[in-house]
């Protein structure tokens, strides 16, 4: 999971930051990987879903 963080979310530099952003989602339902415009929120989104076939990936693009 975190490689595929890595690999699509940019604000995500390395392994650390990955792992931290994961356990956060485990340990409270949802982690905050980025603040970014709506349209490229939703390529993230679609990004994140396609990623890995044996994995599920839930995100979502939120409004602030």
């Amino acid at each position: 999971m975190c490689s595929v963080l890595k690999a699509i979310v940019p604000d995500i530099a390395n392994d650390r930051q990955a792992q931290e952003r994961y356990q956060e989602a485990q340990a409270h339902g949802k982690s905050l990987l980025l603040v970014a415009p709506k349209e490229h929120a939703e390529a993230y989104v679609e990004q994140l879903a396609r990623a890995d076939p044996e994995m599920i990936v839930f995100s979502e693009a939120v409004e602030e």
